[in-house]
């Protein structure tokens, strides 16, 4: 129920874009003069960041942005070299995935066993503290971060369908 306190939007102050060639979805509030001035809410979909990464010889890593929430899935990563780091800094435009400071880090499963951990900084650094390379690493490291949204999106789309909000 409203209140004195809240505003009232109508469709004519909201606009819902797609975007199918980015996989970005948004409710934005327009402006007075009918631009776009804040997204309310965005979702990315998942995005295939594993050909932006270094080291990975198998298994796949995505990243999808639902609001402020960003969420990391590593499906069955195996890598080169032990206790790879993935991303010395990721690229660019991946700073509106990045937490809003200090390190995260979540444990990983191999072998069907909690075992070793992948982390994130707030600088981008992508780490993975694996100590075999023939085995595959699968696990979701997932934070909000106030960051603002990206203008454009890394990698590609995942291929999965996209949820309308």
């Amino acid at each position: 129920m409203a209140t004195s306190d809240m505003t009232l939007l109508t469709r004519n102050d909201l606009d819902f874009i797609v975007d199918k060639t980015t996989g970005r979805i948004a409710w934005v509030v327009k402006a007075s003069d009918g631009t776009h001035a804040t997204v309310e809410r965005g979702y990315t979909g998942a995005r295939d960041i594993t050909g932006l990464l270094t080291g990975i010889t198998a298994g796949t890593v995505t990243v999808a942005r639902d609001g402020s929430t960003v969420t990391y899935r590593f499906d069955d990563v195996k890598c080169s070299a032990a206790q790879q780091v993935l991303a010395a800094a990721t690229p660019a435009n991946m700073t509106a995935f990045y937490p809003e400071r200090g390190t995260l880090a979540v444990p990983m499963i191999r072998a069907n066993t909690l075992a070793e951990k992948v982390a994130i900084t707030s600088t981008g650094v992508l780490k993975l503290y694996n100590t075999s390379t023939t085995d595959g690493y699968s696990g979701v490291i997932s934070f909000t971060t106030n960051k603002a949204w990206p203008s454009a999106l890394p990698g590609a789309a995942d291929g999965t369908g996209v949820v309308y909000l």
